[in-house]
């Protein structure tokens, strides 16, 4: 699983260098992501926006880190990171997809 997130989060990291143009403002401008995570209560899409540059140390960071039920009533702990994508596009994982689908945005 470990190694799925590595790969996914060099993904990431290559399609935002990929990315890179002149604009030295690139890296100031926000995206929105959405990631497959799981939690102490099962999985979930956790939403969130972060500047270009600071994208793969908030996606690796979210392990232990707690948020906001999907079912909006109390809190629970991100146990691992299972996908992670631009929230205009998909997730590759079928359990990813069927999720997302079910997600009131």
């Amino acid at each position: 699983m470990k190694w799925l997130i590595t790969m996914v989060l060099i993904a990431i990291s290559a399609n935002l260098s990929a990315n890179t143009s002149a604009s030295t403002n690139q890296h100031s401008e926000r995206k929105d992501y959405k990631c497959f995570v799981e939690t102490t209560v099962g999985n979930q899409i956790h939403f969130f926006s972060s500047k270009v540059k600071h994208t793969s140390k908030i996606a690796s960071g979210l392990v232990a880190t707690k948020i906001g039920n999907a079912d909006g009533k109390g809190m629970v702990y991100i146990k691992d990171v299972l996908e992670c994508v631009a929230s205009d596009e998909s997730f590759t994982l079928v359990d990813a997809v069927a999720k997302d689908e079910q997600t009131v945005r």
